[in-house]
C-alpha cells in the first residue's frame, strides 16, 4: 500500500542532519481507475451491457513533490548580500518594469512546461525524468549556469532563441540591460512559444483523454 505524506506550512519536518522545514512534502501519491472495457465484434456491445468488464487504469503513480520553506529566505538574503557589495544596478528603476513583465513571462512559461510534463503520464508511468531533463535544459542553455555571451556565438545565437533562454536569460538581461528593442524582441518571444506551449498542452490533453475511461469515484 502506498502512503502519501503531506507536511503543511507550520508543521515541523524531524530535523535529521540538520534537514530543512518543508512547506508541501508528497511522496508516492497514486491514482487508479477502473474503466470498461470494450468487446470487439458484432455483438460485443450487449455483451458489454449483460456482462460489463473493467480493468485498473494508472493515472499518476510514484508523484513526489517538496517546497523548501527555506528556498524563498534564502533568495532574499542573496539579494541583499548582492546589493550590498555591489550596490543598485545603474538604471534599474527604469528596467525593473520591463524585467518583472519578462519575469512574468519566465513564469507562465514554467508553468505550461510542467503542464506539459505532466500531461505525459498519459503514457508514462513516471514524469520525473522529463521534468529533470527540462530542469537541465534551462540550467544550461537559459543561462543560469553561464551568460549565453559566454558561448560560441553561433551557439549563443541559437539557445538566446530556445524557449529556455526565455525562461531565466532575458528576464535577468533585461535587469542589468533594458535596451528597448531587446525588450521586444524578448516579449515577442515569450509571447509566441507560450502560444505554442498552450496549444501543445492542448493537443496532449485531448489526444491524452482518447485512452482513458474512467466510471464511479
Amino acid at each position: 500500500m502506498v502512503q502519501g505524506l503531506f507536511s503543511l506550512a507550520g508543521n515541523r519536518r524531524p530535523r535529521t542532519g540538520g534537514a530543512a522545514l518543508m512547506i508541501i512534502q508528497a511522496r508516492g501519491l497514486r491514482k487508479r481507475f477502473r474503466v470498461r472495457t470494450r468487446t470487439p465484434g458484432r455483438f460485443g456491445a450487449v455483451r458489454d451491457v449483460i456482462m460489463p468488464r473493467r480493468r485498473r487504469v494508472t493515472a499518476v503513480d510514484g508523484i513526489e513533490l517538496e517546497v523548501d520553506r527555506g528556498a524563498v529566505p534564502i533568495g532574499l538574503a542573496g539579494a541583499v548580500v548582492a546589493l550590498a557589495l555591489v550596490g543598485p544596478l545603474p538604471g534599474l528603476a527604469a528596467a525593473l518594469p520591463r524585467g518583472l513583465a519578462l519575469l512574468a513571462g519566465a513564469l507562465l512559461l514554467n508553468c505550461l512546461w510542467m503542464l506539459i510534463i505532466g500531461l505525459t503520464a498519459f503514457w508514462f508511468e513516471s514524469v520525473m525524468p522529463f521534468q529533470w531533463i527540462h530542469q537541465k535544459l534551462v540550467f544550461i542553455l537559459g543561462g543560469m549556469l553561464f551568460p549565453l555571451d559566454l558561448l560560441p556565438p553561433w551557439l549563443g545565437s541559437v539557445a538566446a532563441r530556445l524557449p529556455f533562454a526565455f525562461q531565466a536569460y532575458w528576464p535577468a538581461r533585461m535587469l542589468v540591460d533594458p535596451a528597448p528593442e531587446r525588450f521586444g524582441d524578448a516579449l515577442l518571444g515569450t509571447g509566441l512559444y507560450a502560444m505554442a506551449l498552450c496549444v501543445l498542452a492542448v493537443a496532449l490533453f485531448r489526444i491524452g483523454m482518447r485512452r482513458v475511461q474512467a466510471h464511479g469515484g
